[in-house]
């Protein structure tokens, strides 16, 4: 048997931020050395783009879902149940079509 006992809500936020003061911490020092080396201009480069790269939504996303969101409403509540149907939606029928274009928009 273990000796570990269950934290209180208090407790587990204590531990995570003395968590996340070490992280910090330990960011602040590899900061510091990377600018002590002279390293800090290309890892400050390569991080924004990086950035830049991976965590940036596309526009493009929002202009397509806006294309279909047009493109829907011009159907009818039949056709949309329709075009559900054949995607794979289940339980659509009491759902309005305001609702289904979302769920559609999902997919």
């Amino acid at each position: 048997m273990s000796n570990k006992k269950e934290m209180t809500a208090e407790e587990c936020m204590i531990y995570v931020n003395k968590i996340k003061e070490q992280n910090r911490l330990r960011q602040q020092k590899f900061i510091e050395r990377k600018k002590a080396n002279g390293e800090y201009e290309a890892y400050n480069e390569a991080r924004t783009e990086y950035k830049r790269e991976y965590r940036k939504k596309n526009k493009d996303d929002n202009d397509n879902n806006e294309k279909l969101k047009q493109e829907y409403n011009l159907k009818t509540l039949k056709e949309l149940k329709d075009i559900g149907k054949d995607k794979g939606l289940k339980n659509i029928s009491k759902t309005n079509k305001v609702d289904l274009i979302e769920m559609l928009i999902k997919i």
